[in-house]
């Protein structure tokens, strides 16, 4: 089915004065903040601005020289042929880069990007990367159920409103999954000045904010800007107080695969929608929340930080580590297990439990097969859409 590639091969000969930006430029400006143009767009937003194609070739050029580059790539194959091909388009030609920022903080826990593409008589358009391939950067988004705010949150709040600052004219900002999250966390935040200048923010798959976000009058501010998509069997996207006006678009690929915006498929300048997400989604999502809510917040920090202890003990410290040898570094975790005392085993083995427990329980609504409830003492979870 037809993809972000076959966009490129479809309209990739008509400038933006031809054909105006799209919800697929959306996706593939999401896409380009994914990729390491360190020393080649710096961070001003000024007259430092690199032409789009000059970057894109200079980063594939670095990629000739240095396959190893593409280890960062959390797309794999399909992001290292994107890129290729992105240098070759001629829509993307009079656009010019500026404002790229790559930050792993591990004192922080803390792992941020970004990079702001300007686009001829058009808004501006700030991406914000979603996670990487960092363990920390993982570590972050699992932070997101305990604090009301991250750190990568507070980053791109001062980025957007640093990009405003230099910019002229109206901005549009997003990004793929954390990435959607910041930029809709950003867009809410900011100066109501700033505010007023933001035509759209796209939110691609991301997870959603606590109730204290949504519920604030900033957030309000900008909520009808939102433009909220997810795939069929969205788990990412649908987590949290997720935005409750959103698309849902057909996928290629199966389960948590589906989070990849390269398997997402369109027709023309537009994406396929569907209905509504599948009944597993669904049931997924309710399962996840239900567990969150069994767990106070004292017993949710706990958890993150005996699961990551574990990986740490292991000496993983990123996704290519598990890739790279599964079977030899899943026998390291589990020995590594071994190592955390018997408290945090119990706490584990508790936490586990609830999830199967309420995974459990859902199956009866979800599925024709009557199975015995069990009892847990979690919290009402309200989710009018389930």
């Amino acid at each position: 089915m037809a993809n972000v590639f076959d966009y490129l091969d479809w309209r990739g000969d008509l400038s933006f004065r031809a054909d105006p930006f799209n919800v697929v430029d959306n996706i593939i400006f999401s896409i380009l903040s994914y990729y390491p143009f360190d020393g080649i767009v710096d961070g001003g937003f000024g007259k430092s601005a690199v032409p789009f194609p000059k970057a894109v070739k200079k980063l594939c050029a670095m990629v000739k020289n240095d396959p190893a580059i593409t280890r960062l790539f959390v797309f794999g194959e399909n992001q290292t042929n994107f890129l290729f091909r992105l240098a070759e388009v001629p829509r993307y030609a009079d656009c010019t880069l500026c404002g790229y920022v790559n930050k792993i903080d591990t004192d922080r826990e803390m792992q941020f990007a970004a990079v702001t593409v300007l686009i001829p008589d058009l808004p501006a358009y700030v991406s914000f990367r979603g996670t990487d391939a960092s363990i920390i950067g993982w570590k972050e988004d699992f932070n997101m159920i305990l604090n009301e705010a991250i750190p990568a949150q507070i980053e791109a709040v001062s980025y957007l409103s640093a990009a405003a600052k230099e910019i002229r004219g109206k901005i549009i900002t997003g990004g793929h999954s954390k990435g959607g999250n910041l930029a809709v966390y950003a867009a809410s935040f900011c100066r109501e000045a700033v505010q007023r200048r933001i035509k759209t923010v796209y939110s691609n798959d991301a997870p959603g904010f606590n109730k204290s976000v949504t519920a604030s009058a900033m957030y309000k501010n900008i909520e009808s800007i939102i433009d909220c998509y997810v795939p069929q069997g969205a788990v990412v996207g649908l987590l949290f107080e997720y935005v409750r006006h959103y698309k849902v678009v057909k996928s290629s690929q199966a389960g948590l695969l589906q989070h990849d915006p390269f398997s997402w498929e369109l027709t023309g300048k537009n994406m396929i929608y569907i209905p509504s997400v599948t009944k597993k989604s669904r049931f997924v999502n309710k399962t996840l929340m239900q567990w969150l809510e069994s767990m106070d917040k004292e017993t949710r920090a706990a958890f993150i930080e005996t699961l990551f202890t574990i990986i740490d003990k292991a000496n993983i410290k990123s996704l290519t580590d598990f890739t790279d040898n599964t079977l030899k570094n899943t026998a390291l975790l589990i020995k590594s297990l071994g190592n955390v005392d018997n408290k945090s085993k119990k706490m584990l083995l508790s936490i586990f439990s609830a999830l199967f427990g309420a995974a459990r329980n859902n199956i009866r609504k979800f599925v024709n097969i009557k199975l015995p409830l069990i009892n847990q003492n979690t919290g009402a979870v309200h989710y009018d859409s389930i």
